[in-house]
């Protein structure tokens, strides 16, 4: 049998060449962020890395409206305000009295604000008194007939899930909560989901539909049952798109999700300890 006749050294070289001519021209992946209406970019509370990774994504996005879990509703109006006239994040800290709200530094969500600085901000966190009627009556009681029907929080959990998120709720606070609590402590996560869902769509409202951010948790943004879950009931025409951001072995599900070492000075169990 013949040799195989060689490739000319001129076509090889351009074949070596073209290769990343080629790539280069090829369509960039998808940006599912750019394509969704509402983006969610959970957090650990306090993590630099974190903050920093959701402010890079407001600037990216630049969305119409951001929702934040850590400011409560009541707040809003005054932080739009003060965003408008203030540029010192310890003065606005100081006015919405930010060291008695138990989030870390008012910096790290102020750079968030900025990054989009024509976004509206809305409060999503909700008050105090209505999460500890969840955890004492249900969700749904504390949500009202309507909007508990509305994003599906009347309709009881299966055994097995309503198991599965109590014993998350108890190694969520480090088993510093009894086992025979936990299940109110389901009712307050389910009823924090709601209003933040709750609180999105309304931002929808506001601003005609145009791109909403979520800044949360990574517990109210995984997509089984936080806040996606929630939204998809109340309106399943919403494209929404979660990114977590987790600790190493963490396999809470996200449509992305970026994983990497807390620092050494994030203590989940602080504050638990008995």
């Amino acid at each position: 049998m013949k040799d195989p006749i060689p490739m000319p050294y001129a076509v090889r070289l351009l074949a070596v060449l073209l290769v990343p001519v080629l790539a280069a021209c090829a369509p960039p992946p998808p940006d599912f962020r750019a394509e969704a209406d509402v983006v969610i970019v959970g957090e650990v509370h306090g993590t630099p890395g974190h903050h920093a990774r959701q402010a890079q994504i407001a600037a990216e996005l630049q969305p119409a409206t951001i929702v934040f879990e850590q400011i409560s509703g009541s707040q809003t109006a005054r932080l739009n305000g003060l965003m408008r006239t203030e540029t010192d994040p310890v003065v606005i800290a100081r006015a919405l009295d930010w060291d008695n709200s138990g989030w870390p530094g008012f910096g790290f969500y102020y750079d968030i604000m900025r990054a989009a600085p024509n976004a509206q901000i809305i409060g999503g966190g909700a008050a105090r008194s209505d999460v500890r009627l969840a955890r004492q009556q249900g969700a749904a009681e504390a949500l009202g007939t309507q909007q508990a029907a509305r994003f599906g929080v009347d309709l009881p959990l299966p055994p097995s899930e309503r198991a599965a998120r109590e014993q998350a709720q108890v190694d969520a606070h480090c088993g510093a909560i009894p086992a025979n609590l936990a299940a109110g402590f389901v009712e307050a996560q389910r009823y924090r989901d709601a209003v933040l869902a709750q609180t999105v769509l309304l931002a929808r409202e506001r601003v005609n539909g145009g791109t909403v951010l979520l800044i949360t948790g990574n517990g109210h943004a995984r997509v089984d049952y936080g806040v996606p879950a929630l939204l998809s009931v109340a309106d399943p025409t919403i494209d929404v798109f979660s990114i977590g951001q987790v600790g190493p072995g963490d396999t809470t599900p996200f449509n992305d999700v970026h994983i990497g070492p807390l620092p050494s000075t994030i203590d989940l169990c602080e504050g638990f300890a008995s």
